[in-house]
């Protein structure tokens, strides 16, 4: 049985998952999970505390098989207090393997967030931009502002949510969708 979560930990994923839930409500072709199981492979069941994926029909790289999540998610964040080491070496080491684009892990205890991408099958850590935000690669226009993850400043993430739905990128990307949705009918 897991550890009972903690206040932080329960703050944290909301800011996070706001954040993921803004840009879902504007992009149409993806969807957000929170705490479900996703079937990686055949002895890999994780259940990360948030996903975001395109949907099948939009060109994402999961299936759907009775109702549940089949293959790797674009991007899975993990909010890790008692779980640092397993979120930072074995369920990393899994995420990797299985082909999930790209990791966050924000760690309450030492107040430090990781950012990771796939690269040539191997997770690379990636530094924040210069202004400190985390652009998402996968999703071209989620702007993860990480101090906000460590603090639970709700507004200071909003403000950045709010300048990638904005960007250019982030549009390109929204027509990149409907062009794939479009061409899988």
């Amino acid at each position: 049985m897991p550890s009972p979560m903690k206040r932080p930990h329960s703050n944290s994923s909301g800011v996070a998952y706001r954040t993921i839930i803004a840009y879902e409500d504007k992009t149409p072709g993806i969807e957000s999970h929170c705490g479900i199981s996703a079937f990686l492979g055949p002895e890999s069941e994780p259940q990360p505390d948030l996903m975001l994926l395109i949907q099948p029909d939009s060109g994402g790289q999961v299936v759907f098989k009775d109702e549940y999540i089949v293959g790797a998610p674009e991007l899975v964040i993990e909010i890790a207090s008692a779980t640092q080491s397993i979120d930072l070496h074995r369920k990393k080491s899994d995420y990797e393997r299985h082909g999930v684009q790209e990791y966050i892990v924000v760690a309450l205890r030492s107040q430090r967030v990781w950012w990771f991408t796939l690269q040539d099958e191997v997770f690379v850590e990636r530094p924040f931009d210069a202004d400190g935000l985390i652009r998402s690669i996968a999703f071209p226009g989620l702007w993860f502002d990480p101090v906000s993850l460590l603090t639970e400043n709700k507004a200071r993430a909003r403000k950045a949510s709010r300048r990638g739905l904005k960007s250019p990128e982030y549009a390109a990307f929204v027509a990149e969708l409907a062009r794939r949705k479009a061409a899988n009918p």
